[in-house]
């Protein structure tokens, strides 16, 4: 990771203090105003820098850069947010100093700077900002190629703006959208792995696999109090107990919804930002194309798949769910592969892999929904009836596996050059 020069962070106006009283913890003498460089249009910057030790007498400058963006008409109201702020933390001095701009790093993300190493895309940053920081599908930070820099990248800005919705925002659908881009994130590591020194790549994983189990209870009790109940209710709104039972599951959906935000301000989070940031420098370094390596994947997915046989409605549930989760790692890794081939096949496939997702996860709904409701423990008709509505469901969705699974496991993905 030789030469790694700079990260950016996101955080809300008024960031400054912050940023001094992070640094200030730091071994560091007192800062130097440099002079304000140009700002683009519809931009404010001030640029700070700071002299840091990095042990044994050495001192070299670190960089600070505020960015910020003026409101936009659609903010302009006084409920409104106030303008982000863009905060670029570089390194200049000896090519061997990384290890002291990662702590800097690390030390201003526990502080609350969320890191956005993707977020260059500043209209989408303002306009985000503006709305009131909605939740933010991959779509919207798509990567602009395969390489693996701009993969990750994509991802971590995915996470940074997501934890924002969490906090401030849309906090149900923020949620779930970063339960997305690290279950992506996932799916993309055993790619990076051979690229990443051995270290980063577990510590990725660890972190990526501990933040998704802190965020799983809130989407849990989202999709229960939402999407579970209302449909049982309107069908059966006469059955005793439907007070007690969302009473409980709306307390228990508040500590998860709580637990979550903690989490997103929270050191495991903060670790994973800045190896983010420190990954994606190194995979740019290596300039790197995903695109073979990305379809190997796929296919060997595919074909582990198929060994399963044509009987998925026979496997047993934890075998079935671990399809569901292999499913969504091929869809996301043809996401990733960018430049799919034109075929007709792959369009099939994906619609197989959309329609057993969807019928998949209805099993998994089932199974889910039995476990919250014994935690609540309501024995009342009203949660017999919600156990039982889904447990039906989940049995009607069993037959209708068959065409589409034996469709899929026979589709023979088309090679793409040197893949």
């Amino acid at each position: 990771m030789v030469g790694l020069e700079s990260v950016w962070f996101e955080c809300p106006v008024g960031a400054d203090t912050k940023v001094s009283r992070a640094l200030s913890r730091l071994p560091a003498a007192h800062p130097m105003e440099r002079d304000r460089p140009v700002p683009r249009d519809g931009e404010e910057v001030a640029e700070t820098r700071y002299f840091l030790r990095a042990g044994a007498g050495s001192i070299f400058p670190v960089t600070v850069r505020m960015v910020r963006y003026r409101p936009l008409p659609l903010a302009t109201d006084p409920s409104a947010p106030a303008p982000a702020v863009r905060v670029r933390v570089g390194l200049s001095g000896q090519d061997c100093a990384e290890a002291t701009l990662m702590r800097v790093a690390h030390t201003l993300v526990s502080a609350g700077l969320p890191l956005g190493p993707a977020c260059e895309d500043q209209d989408l940053w303002r306009r985000t900002a503006a709305d009131r920081w909605p939740a933010v599908k991959a779509d919207r930070v798509a990567a602009p190629s395969a390489r693996g820099d701009h993969l990750v990248a994509a991802i971590a800005g995915q996470l940074a703006l997501n934890r924002m919705a969490v906090l401030e925002g849309d906090r149900q659908t923020g949620v779930h959208q970063s339960r997305v881009a690290l279950r992506r994130l996932r799916s993309l590591l055993p790619i990076l792995r051979p690229l990443l020194p051995e270290p980063m790549s577990e510590s990725l994983a660890y972190h990526a696999r501990t933040l998704a189990a802190a965020l799983g209870p809130a989407r849990d009790w989202d999709v229960f109090v939402t999407e579970s109940v209302p449909p049982v209710r309107a069908a059966a709104d006469d059955l005793v107990g439907w007070s007690a039972l969302l009473d409980s599951a709306e307390e228990r959906r508040a500590a998860a919804a709580e637990a979550a935000r903690r989490a997103m301000r929270g050191p495991v989070l903060a670790a994973l930002a800045v190896e983010l940031a420190f990954a994606a420098r190194a995979l740019a370094l290596a300039e790197a194309d995903l695109t073979n390596a990305l379809w190997r994947r796929i296919r060997k997915r595919a074909r582990a798949l198929a060994t399963l046989g044509p009987g998925l409605a026979e496997l047993p549930d934890d075998d079935r769910h671990e399809v569901r989760k292999n499913l969504k790692k091929i869809r996301y890794l043809i996401e990733f592969a960018q430049n799919n081939p034109d075929s007709p096949r792959v369009s099939g496939f994906l619609s197989d892999v959309a329609v057993l997702q969807d019928k998949l996860g209805l099993l998994n709904d089932g199974a889910v929904v039995h476990g919250l409701v014994r935690t609540v423990g309501a024995e009342t008709p009203a949660a017999g009836a919600v156990v039982g509505w889904h447990a039906h469901a989940a049995r009607r969705a069993l037959p209708a596996l068959a065409t589409p699974w034996t469709r899929l496991i026979s589709t023979r993905l088309p090679r793409v050059s040197g893949a």
